[in-house]
């Protein structure tokens, strides 16, 4: 299968994708077009795997932002304990609960 081919494929893909049919719709939209069974596979096929590699590269962000989000949700919940042992109670408090904000915002 050429480039052009290929291309052509792909732009099929993504002129019904935006129209927001479903992935499947789309695969039988665009054998019914006339092209080939193993040409559409094949595009699918290179299509999924970009999204796959895309999700991986996403993931590894998100992990990273997550641990930066637990180790300062821990350091405000430290300072949230140690200030309201001082005397600070209600910013002591209130310290305590952003720190539960973030470890959920972590999680996400």
């Amino acid at each position: 299968m050429n480039t052009e081919l290929k291309e052509e494929i792909y732009q099929r893909y993504t002129h019904y994708l935006a129209g927001n049919y479903n992935e499947k719709y789309i695969y039988r939209l665009i054998i019914q077009e006339g092209y080939h069974q193993n040409d559409v596979d094949e595009v699918m096929k290179d299509i999924h795997t970009d999204k796959q590699r895309v999700l991986k590269k996403k993931n590894k962000y998100r992990s990273v932002i997550s641990i930066i989000l637990y180790v300062l949700g821990t350091v405000v919940l430290l300072a949230g304990i140690l200030l309201t042992i001082v005397g600070g109670f209600r910013f002591g408090i209130a310290l305590c609960v952003l720190a539960v904000i973030i470890w959920i915002n972590a999680n996400r």
